[in-house]
């Protein structure tokens, strides 16, 4: 068992204990502690979970920041359908599930040139990364398509 004790420090909401540099030992006997750094840590749990918003970001926050996009204009006057395949950070240890999110933060769509609310269609999901599709739905000379994404890859 783990016993952490705090004699009247933790007494009101506002005091914080931190607890670093803890490792938990299967024997009686401590073996040399094994520091990694946050970058290694963050590469190790992104083979599980990985997401184009800041690490700060809660997903469904309507925030441009970090999002997967491509923009083109001077094309013909057409509606059209524009693809991208985002990589993920880090190779994840399978096929990830993928949620999209458009600018707004509404998760299942993306933000393209006619606006949020656009349906995003994933496909072709690996563990590397994705392919994300959205319908415009109007004739423009722009392209945009522009996302937010998590990836699953849970045991």
């Amino acid at each position: 068992g783990v016993f952490i004790w705090s004699d009247g420090f933790c007494d009101t909401v506002t005091n914080i204990i931190y607890i670093t540099n803890i490792q938990l030992e299967k024997n009686e006997v401590a073996s040399e502690y094994d520091w990694r750094s946050m970058a290694h840590e963050l590469a190790l749990c992104q083979r599980y979970y990985c997401k184009s918003y800041d690490q700060n970001i809660i997903p469904g926050t309507a925030t441009a920041t970090g999002i997967a996009a491509i923009d083109i204009s001077g094309l013909a006057n057409t509606d059209h359908i524009i693809r991208i395949n985002p990589k993920f950070p880090q190779t994840m240890r399978s096929s990830s599930t993928v949620t999209v999110y458009d600018l707004a933060g509404t998760p299942g769509k993306v933000t393209m040139i006619a606006g949020n609310n656009i349906i995003g269609t994933v496909s072709l999901q690996a563990d590397s990364g994705f392919r994300v599709e959205g319908t415009n739905g109007f004739v423009s000379t722009s392209r945009v398509l522009q996302l937010q994404y998590i990836a699953v890859a849970e045991l």
